[in-house]
């Protein structure tokens, strides 16, 4: 059986529709929480390990020049049948900036890499990351509208190894030099 040619119209006029909806993450793979599509159970997809401590890299789609923010929360639920994130943890940006990537930042449309970093002091063997977008149309200047949107992800995380603590360290040491760096250069500049 062939695609219905209406199908390809229909999506493209829903992502032209509403902003909120063009902010989608590409991986890991998003699936709807569970609790907030009407009672229905979810299946878990595909689920990536990490370790304490360590960054999780979310590949986000983003188009440019609209106002709004991504968060992420790592939802530490014990029973699979309640509602998700009713315990959760935000996720800080590795780059020490806080944990909220701002989209108005974002110059040009494409996908951006928006590396988090887990809790040093949390293991699961399947827990989930709901993330949240909320974006502010203010396209006809008649007034603004924002819409939302949340969706999870599965993952695992492990126990970090004494070689990965040193070496995202290391890591987030260089970010965090790097950031200040560049942040004292502007202030100079300006």
């Amino acid at each position: 059986m062939g695609r219905s040619p209406v199908t390809p119209v229909l999506i493209l006029a829903l992502s032209m529709a509403a902003g909120a909806w063009s902010q989608v993450l590409l991986d890991p793979i998003s699936r709807e929480c569970r609790g907030m599509a009407a009672g229905a159970q979810q299946t878990a997809l595909t689920r990536n390990e990490y370790p304490a401590g360590g960054l999780l890299m979310v590949l986000a789609s983003v188009p440019a020049g609209v106002k709004g923010y991504f968060k992420f929360y790592l939802c530490l639920d014990d029973d699979a049948g309640q509602e998700e994130c009713l315990n959760k943890v935000s996720l800080p940006l590795a780059d020490a900036s806080g944990d909220t990537f701002d989209l108005s930042k974002v110059g040009k449309a494409g996908s951006y890499e928006i590396p988090l970093t887990i809790p040093d002091d949390v293991t699961c063997d399947s827990c989930s990351v709901q993330w949240h977008v909320e974006v502010q149309d203010c396209g006809d200047n008649t007034g603004c509208s924002v819409t939302s949107q949340d969706s999870c992800f599965d993952v695992k995380i492990r126990q970090a190894k004494k070689e990965e603590k040193r070496l995202f360290g290391l890591i987030f040491g260089a970010v965090r030099a790097a950031v200040g760096g560049i942040r004292s250069l502007v202030r100079r500049r300006g």
